[in-house]
């Protein structure tokens, strides 16, 4: 999967290896190594479930600016519904679509439009019944990869149906080059967009050979821009000619939309990326086999809850059903005997099926693979199975699966260490050369007293827990980096002082740890795999409850 294109990144500078993003990442594809998170591009389906849980904002998307406008002669906006969601004090669709003429494209075509061919499209396709009960819908590309993850088998029930957005854009240039006779190379189609799972979809699409999308813009990166020019709407006439679609396309932007604009037999809808995977294990057992459709959204509430939305996803719905019901009774820009023609002429179908990416084999060879499933549960059952996460895995499971494919090992659970009481040793002893090879730690302070022996170690990040705890000639372990804990080191008599997460002492601290004699060792592990290294090495005290010093 070398090269694979992926949305999120991972801000390092941003990042303090808190664990919050994996745990709910869906496809287990977030590890937390050397106080930083690590996404494992292989299984990661850019759903943005990090972006939304990281309190620190170090997962961001990448997404195109608006210098690739500059590249076409003319330039297509294609906005979603949940767009038009963001913008609360608008009472008129029309105003939005006109405000992307302002900021440099040329034409706007509606997403909802194509929403709408696809609902007619899908219910002719569902009254056929030549497919398999549910049909899964082809719409949210981060559900569509996670099935391509973890229900491979699923992959035959989806609609056999391009995206709306594909749809939309290369409606959006045919009406150009019919209408104003431009060359179609001469086209850009730009999605806006708050979702980072597009931006994947066009560079890597599924069920297709090439995108007809040539960029994809972020909704936050022209967010100002079109409020600007909203709230100057008063001062200039109006294209009143860009709104076309009716409430029934613009309702697919929260959930439930696409499923009741089908108004065909037995539907569900479901959202939220953990909820949608629970439903297919369900699908996989023979479930739902009395349904017709699933309409499944990775995002709460559906795409009005996208990760690069600006608006409150409940504001955004109840904002973007009154643009539904302002606009449902809209005469149908595309009436049904063109949208009949589109579909006996096989239009808008997926140029090939959507491949499985079998990234959660352990082997390419069967036998293998089967041992190292023994070998994956005998070690799962080895680990205590709290989940605690503080080994930097989500869960024990993952963790053995990790030792299984080399990227881990046992020590790496602090829990199983605590319990091995043959760990613990009086007579062990390291010197601080010793600890600062184990760490891969930077001297800050005391090179001339590498050779200093301890046995004790005590973690903190409260100075009043180390007054009262923490004994003489012991390390300190700490995330603390201000004059006062120098000045406690001194007090207690420590023996050093190790700083996780590649932190410094501000400059007067370490003048006062040099005049104190205090030895100041940095490295960035976080304090879990500081403490965890040291146990297995024999060092007393690192992760013992605080009254049990």
């Amino acid at each position: 999967m070398s090269g694979y294109f992926h949305s999120i990144t991972l801000d390092y500078e941003k990042c303090t290896g808190c664990t919050n993003c994996i745990k709910r990442c869906p496809t287990e594809a977030i590890r937390v190594r050397g106080a930083k998170a690590e996404i494992i591009g292989e299984r990661c389906i850019d759903c943005g479930e990090c972006i939304r849980v990281c309190p620190y904002n170090a997962k961001i998307a990448v997404t195109d600016t608006l210098d690739k406008l500059s590249g076409f002669k003319y330039k297509i906006a294609i906005p979603g519904p949940p767009i038009y969601a963001q913008f609360k004090e608008e009472e008129k669709v029309e105003n939005i679509l006109d405000a992307f003429l302002e900021i440099g494209f040329d034409d706007v075509f509606e997403v909802a439009l194509a929403e709408e061919v696809l609902s007619f499209m899908t219910r002719h396709y569902l009254s056929t019944n030549k497919y398999k009960k549910p049909l899964i819908s082809s719409y949210c590309p981060a559900v569509l990869r996670l099935m391509q993850i973890k229900f491979p088998d699923l992959l035959s029930q989806v609609s056999p149906f391009i995206t709306p957005g594909e749809v939309a854009a290369r409606l959006a240039k045919e009406d150009a080059v019919n209408r104003k006779g431009i060359p179609y190379e001469d086209i850009g189609a730009f999605a806006i967009s708050r979702c980072p799972a597009r931006v994947t979809e066009i560079r890597q699409p599924m069920g297709l050979e090439d995108s007809a999308i040539d960029g994809v813009i972020s909704i936050s990166l022209v967010y100002k821009d079109i409020l600007k020019q909203l709230t100057e709407h008063h001062k200039k006439e109006k294209n009143m000619n860009l709104q076309k679609a009716t409430g029934i396309g613009m309702s697919w932007g929260y959930i439930g939309g696409e499923a009741n604009a089908l108004n065909y037999g037995s539907v569900l809808a479901v959202s939220g990326i953990q909820y949608v995977a629970s439903v297919l294990e369900e699908v996989e057992r023979g479930e739902f086999k009395d349904v017709d459709f699933l309409e499944l959204r990775a995002c709460t509430g559906g795409c009005v809850g996208g990760p690069l939305s600006i608006q409150n996803p409940f504001v955004g719905t109840v904002k973007l059903k009154y643009f539904v019901e302002k606009y449902r009774t809209k005469t149908p820009y595309y009436q049904e005997e063109e949208m009949l023609d589109f579909y006996q002429q096989g239009r808008f179908i997926s140029d090939k099926p959507i491949l499985p990416r079998p990234v959660m084999m352990l082997d390419e060879e069967i036998s293998k693979a089967l041992d190292k499933v023994e070998r994956l549960d005998r070690i799962t059952n080895q680990l205590p199975g709290l989940d605690c996460g503080a080994c930097g895995a989500p869960n024990c499971r993952a963790l053995a699966e990790d030792i299984i494919r080399g990227s881990a090992v046992d020590a790496d659970c602090i829990i199983k260490l605590r319990k091995k009481g043959q760990l613990i040793n009086e007579g062990i002893k390291l010197t601080l050369q010793d600890i600062k090879e184990l760490l891969d730690a930077e001297v800050l302070v005391g090179h001339e007293q590498l050779s200093k022996e301890v046995n004790h170690a005590f973690v903190a990040d409260l100075l009043s827990d180390v007054l009262a705890f923490a004994t003489s000639k012991s390390l300190l372990i700490t995330g603390l980096t201000n004059p006062q804990v120098i000045r406690t080191a001194e007090l207690l008599d420590i023996a050093a002082v190790i700083i996780g997460r590649g932190k410094s002492f501000p400059p007067e601290a370490l003048e006062l740890a040099q005049e104190s004699n205090i030895p100041i060792l940095s490295t960035k592990l976080i304090l879990f795999e500081i403490s965890g290294r040291l146990y297995a090495r024999g060092i007393r005290g690192c992760i013992e409850k605080v009254g049990n010093k």
